[in-house]
């Protein structure tokens, strides 16, 4: 028993070797708005990642999804080929290869703007911070 888990391990780690820093798109027909005709379930994703690796290595039992996939973007899907290992890959829903590159740069411009709103929150914090500590020396010095 053993061996067959030892085995199915070395299985799942050169899965993740394999498709890791990769990304898995998907081509699917769409409407004007970006709402997929069909969906992109489990089954789809495995079969796909079975395609990039060459492998019959996935099952749709390994991909964890929260829901369908029902709209053209870029998703963080979790793979779990062994109970020992779990990964996420990046998964694309596009309706060509050509729109790919447009998604991943908006999905980059999204990232950064959550970043500015993060630091813009920090400095309004980091403002406060000084208001009250500027208050409390004015009060402190009234006291005294």
């Amino acid at each position: 028993m053993s061996k067959k888990n030892s085995s199915d391990l070395g299985k799942a780690n050169a899965l993740k070797a394999a498709i890791v820093g990769k990304d898995v798109i998907i081509i699917e027909n769409a409407s004007d708005d970006g709402r997929l005709y069909g969906s992109v379930n489990s089954a789809v994703i495995a079969t796909k990642i079975n395609e990039i690796t060459n492998q019959k290595t996935v099952s749709r039992l390994d991909v964890f999804l929260k829901k369908p996939i029902k709209e053209i973007g870029v998703y963080q899907v979790t793979l779990a080929p062994h109970s020992d290992i779990t990964f996420e890959v990046r998964v694309i829903v596009s309706r060509s290869e050509s729109e790919v590159v447009a998604l991943l740069k908006s999905e980059k411009k999204d990232k950064k703007s959550e970043g500015e709103e993060v630091s813009e929150e920090a400095v309004e914090v980091k403002s406060e911070k000084r208001k009250k500590a500027k208050k409390a020396a004015e009060d402190s010095e009234e006291v005294a």
